[in-house]
């Protein structure tokens, strides 16, 4: 009887003893979150910084909107630009398409190209000249030595005085486009025929210009270049009259 009162009086105790530490700690859901949760959670976060396994976030303010790319260099995407100049004198007026780069040249025959891309010289559609990616280069100076086509240049000169500088008037394209001339024209009755469709636009006070001439003025012009040494890669007027094909393809 006495050990059943025992065992009795010790369960008794153990119960209280159990109900006072829950009194005073509380039982623990598991799904609740205590102070010393938040503590443990924060310190494992701290250590978890200072471990060699970090992971780097982006800066959010160098951000440039969306889209954007961070740090990627675009620059060898954007294709190189070089500028030279078409010259038999400085030519203005003609048509220039060289890749993304396209326009009329100015006062100083300037015209700007794609790097590896060809280059086409036209006046109204008449081919004057192409080049291949492979010979252009910036600060580059295209001599027209093919002897047709600087005629041809400094007849369409709008005030006849290439020595001043060629230039080929809006006035004088539409003349060239109106006439229906495809091509550069060759030798004396070709050109005679084309001009006489170009001698009555407005403004114009320019003549058809000799084989001679257009040699003179072409020598000259290089010699002032300083490129004397190409002066006998120019045809002479008899090599011209006799071949209505001559034509100088390097420069």
């Amino acid at each position: 009887m006495f050990i059943r009162k025992s065992i009795s009086l010790m369960i008794t105790v153990g119960v209280l003893f159990g109900l006072n530490a829950c009194g005073e700690g509380g039982i623990k859901d598991k799904n609740s979150t205590t102070m010393t949760d938040v503590e443990n959670g924060i310190n494992n976060l701290t250590d978890a910084n200072t471990s060699s396994t970090d992971i780097d976030i982006p800066d959010i303010n160098t951000s440039t909107g969306a889209g954007d790319t961070g740090d990627i260099n675009t620059s060898s995407l954007i294709p190189e630009i070089g500028t030279g100049h078409y010259v038999d004198a400085a030519v203005k007026g003609v048509t220039y398409d060289c890749g993304n780069q396209d326009g009329v040249t100015d006062d100083n025959g300037t015209f700007t190209f794609e790097e590896g891309q060809k280059c086409i010289f036209t006046l109204s559609g008449i081919v004057l000249r192409e080049l291949n990616a492979s010979q252009l280069e910036d600060k580059m100076i295209v001599v027209e030595k093919n002897i047709d086509n600087a005629r041809l240049l400094q007849t369409l000169d709008n005030d006849g005085d290439a020595d001043n500088g060629i230039e080929i008037t809006q006035n004088v394209l539409n003349a060239i486009t109106q006439s229906g001339q495809s091509i550069v024209p060759v030798g004396d009755d070709e050109l005679g025929s084309f001009f006489q469709n170009i001698e009555g636009a407005e403004g114009y006070s320019g003549a058809m210009v000799t084989i001679a001439d257009a040699q003179a003025h072409l020598s000259q012009t290089i010699k002032d270049l300083g490129l004397e040494d190409t002066l006998n890669q120019i045809p002479t007027e008899e090599e011209v009259e006799n071949s209505a094909d001559s034509v100088f393809n390097g420069l």
